[in-house]
């Protein structure tokens, strides 16, 4: 009873607080806002006007790459008129008005290139190409423009000059018109993951965008959780309420009650957290490349989210509470934070590496390393079948990892949480520990 008493202490102290309230709804709808909105808006609003002046020293490609680019445009104006609109390519590069116009003027490029940066300067165009006489034999071009970081743009031009020098080629083995424009056809690639002999369509970028957004929650709550703790013991250290409690619980009942009642905080969060981002993922689904539509995650990597959340939070959070308890103030707890971030951090930033492969041999053998497994492990279970036997030897040398560490953390908690004045050293800690 003392122990449910102390939780609800913890709990309540949190959840009342304007800070978690605000944080609970702003949190998620900011980060739904970064990841959705820039493509809503795009979607609706994005144009680009390029007038672009082509300087083709070729005189074989400009007629190819305005027919290209501007044919692009009026097929896309074709597509808005009807209910499926290309918001794909919209999203990802925006609606891109070309108008592509031939230079005709003198031959020093100097005095050409000083003419048309005015114009740029001046806004009448958006940039120029240079196309060497040796384009067909180095595929090389230069395009100046003020902006040169619109991706549309830059890969319109790309693709068209790229099917342009294809076809040349093709044009000079003598390969038939219908030919040519068979073998300069894009190829569209569908994803089908196989999951214990079966196929299951999939779409690798959905599943990243999800998998991350899981992981970056069990690094975000293990984190502000954490330590939320560490300052709950260090203030009440400071204001002499833990006597007050001692007074009428046990040290290892306010330890695990403190644990336990800040980590219901941060899980009623996740829960209020993920509602909102299952609302907005489907009202914005519309919005979304094909890419993301139809993002799923397996229910097994759910479960293990589940699972290493919770397990993930308790391991860390003893290393917190001790960091608390040894501490007087803030300022000499965040130099026990130091080491504690080394072992969240790392797994973290090994996670996004081992996306890519994540049966390596040094990621498979990290992830039973406890303070690894929590976000080494989902990544596994998210990104490629684990063995069900790894899957549950991982939890077991996790959950005994925490009842070792809870054993430990809870001798130092005991005699720290009491102790005043000077910082205790490495030595003194190690005593504590011999303490029965």
């Amino acid at each position: 009873m003392k122990l449910i008493t102390i939780i609800k202490k913890e709990f309540k102290e949190i959840v009342v607080k304007k800070a978690f309230i605000i944080g609970t709804i702003l949190t998620p709808v900011l980060i739904v806002a970064m990841v959705f909105l820039p493509s809503y808006i795009m979607g609706k609003v994005a144009k680009t006007d390029a007038k672009i002046v082509v300087i083709d020293y070729t005189n074989a490609v400009f007629s190819q790459l305005k027919k290209e680019l501007e044919s692009s445009l009026s097929q896309e104006n074709k597509n808005i008129k009807t209910p499926k609109i290309n918001k794909e390519k919209e999203m990802v590069e925006g609606l891109i008005n070309f108008t592509i116009i031939k230079y005709k003027g003198g031959k020093n490029l100097k005095k050409i290139e000083s003419e048309l940066k005015k114009k740029i300067e001046d806004k009448k165009i958006y940039g120029y190409l240079i196309i060497p006489e040796d384009f067909f034999k180095n595929r090389a071009v230069v395009f100046k423009a003020k902006n040169v970081a619109n991706i549309g743009v830059l890969k319109s031009i790309n693709n068209a000059l790229r099917k342009i020098a294809t076809r040349k080629l093709l044009e000079k083995e003598n390969f038939p018109e219908d030919k040519i424009e068979e073998l300069t056809k894009g190829v569209k690639i569908t994803t089908i993951k196989i999951e214990k002999g079966k196929e299951k369509r999939s779409s690798f970028l959905g599943e990243y965008m999800l998998a991350v957004i899981l992981v970056v929650l069990i690094f975000m709550v293990i984190l502000v959780y954490g330590q939320s703790v560490m300052r709950g013991i260090v203030e009440e250290k400071n204001v002499r309420v833990t006597e007050v409690l001692l007074s009428s619980v046990d040290s290892f009942t306010l330890f695990l009650g403190k644990i336990m009642g800040v980590g219901a905080a941060g899980l009623l969060q996740v829960i209020v957290w993920a509602i909102m981002f299952l609302g907005g993922y489907i009202y914005f689904t519309s919005f979304l490349p094909s890419e993301l539509k139809g993002a799923t995650v397996s229910p097994m990597a759910f479960v293990s989210f589940g699972i290493f959340f919770i397990l993930g939070y308790f391991l860390y959070s003893t290393l917190f509470a001790v960091a608390g308890a040894v501490s007087n103030t803030d300022q000499e707890a965040q130099q026990f934070l130091q080491p504690i971030m080394i072992l969240i951090i790392l797994p973290y930033l090994i996670s996004f590496s081992s996306i890519q492969n994540p049966e390596n041999p040094i990621v498979v053998l990290l992830s039973f390393f406890p303070f690894f497994t929590p976000m080494l492990m989902f990544v596994r279970v998210a990104f490629s079948t684990v063995p069900l036997f790894q899957f549950i030897l991982s939890v077991i040398l996790l959950i005994m990892s925490i009842v070792f560490m809870v054993y430990l953390s809870a001798k130092i908690f005991r005699i720290g949480i009491l102790s005043y004045g000077k910082r205790p050293t490495l030595k003194e800690i190690v005593k504590w520990l011999k303490v029965r």
